[in-house]
């Protein structure tokens, strides 16, 4: 029987955890180790951490920010202060940070698989047809891979040819649960504005996902698009980022935070992203996007930015396939509420 220890809390893992130990027939069982600071980490906490076959967590890991640093004399008192239970989300951060990383340096000693999960993938494409946060209207999915939650870091999950596909599924889901129709999926058209800008769209500062820090990656764009072509320059900051983007860069226009991609779709040339997921709102948009080695993006074939004005327009087909390859990398919550996600997770086990 497979053996997985879960660490830390979210609703994809929880409902991991609930699943297989409610399934014993797919000869897997998970533990769960507890974050509460009232129970302390005991002896078979310490057995299933060195004997178990992988590790499930949930979140990223690797953020700087002083913020996301756990602190005890400050996340204990913060515990004092619940809201409907719960801690800040501050806190919650903290805990997830702490808890991954010591995840991780556990998974190399030990030679652990660990199975992460994260918030959606490439059903975001919503945003492009709601006023809503994504995270506020369902049907919600959550990626779920090996190892880790970016693109060209993590294992995933292969395309099957299952029918209805993936990629229908999640359309039908979407459109019925919001009344919407999601288009330029089949056949995919590009729109850009061939005489466009050029939009620059960074993380967010605090969010380990970017492989360099959020400044230094806008000023280096900056730099790097105006050596290969002159262009306009379009920066449009995270809507939770705190930087003053003219406080790094000059002659360029920044965008309001809350400004959605969909308003300026007809100013615009092509994307540069690092690894943002807003690959998938853009895509949809039909813009082409430079992006990062690491992004969901890069199977469609722009990674340089000394190509700009020679940028690829993948081919409808190739768009689709892109399509059907990303929709494999996220879960709506009925399946992980079920025992639909087991054959995924044992699929991953076996990567």
């Amino acid at each position: 029987m497979k053996k997985i220890v879960a660490f830390g809390s979210g609703n994809a893992l929880a409902a991991i955890c609930g699943v297989i130990n409610s399934n014993p027939q797919f000869d897997m069982s998970v533990y769960r180790v507890a974050e509460v600071k009232d129970k302390p980490i005991s002896l078979e906490d310490l057995y299933w951490i060195k004997n178990a076959d992988a590790y499930l967590v949930d979140g990223t890991w690797g953020s700087t920010n002083p913020a996301r640093q756990w602190k005890p004399d400050k996340i204990y008192a913060e515990d004092s202060k619940l809201a409907h239970g719960r801690p800040s989300t501050e806190v919650r951060s903290a805990r997830m940070e702490f808890i991954n990383v010591f995840v991780q340096e556990l998974a190399k000693m030990y030679n652990k698989k660990v199975i992460v999960t994260e918030s959606a993938t490439l059903s975001r494409i919503k945003c492009n047809y709601i006023d809503s946060w994504y995270k506020n209207t369902g049907p919600r999915y959550y990626r779920m891979g090996l190892g880790h939650w970016t693109y060209g870091r993590t294992k995933w999950c292969e395309v099957d040819n299952s029918e209805p596909s993936r990629l229908h599924t999640m359309i039908q889901k979407t459109e019925k649960k919001n009344k919407i129709k999601l288009q330029n999926i089949e056949p995919h058209q590009w729109k850009n504005n061939k005489d466009g800008a050029v939009l620059i769209v960074p993380g967010l500062e605090y969010d380990p996902t970017s492989s360099v820090s959020v400044p230094e990656f806008i000023k280096t764009s900056v730099e790097r698009v105006r050596l290969a072509t002159n262009r306009k320059i379009i920066v449009k900051p995270h809507p939770l980022s705190k930087i003053v983007v003219k406080d790094l860069v000059k002659d360029v226009e920044v965008l309001p935070r809350e400004t959605k991609l969909r308003t300026i779709v007809d100013r615009v040339y092509c994307g540069v992203l690092g690894e943002s997921t807003s690959i998938f709102e853009l895509i949809n948009l039909g813009i082409p996007c430079i992006t990062s080695k690491w992004n969901f993006g890069i199977k469609l074939n722009n990674t340089s930015i000394d190509r700009i004005e020679k940028i690829y327009y993948a081919t409808p087909l190739e768009v689709l396939n892109w399509y059907k390859m990303v929709s494999h990398t996220e879960f709506d919550w009925s399946e992980f509420n079920s025992h639909l996600i087991i054959p995924y997770i044992k699929e991953l086990l076996q990567k």
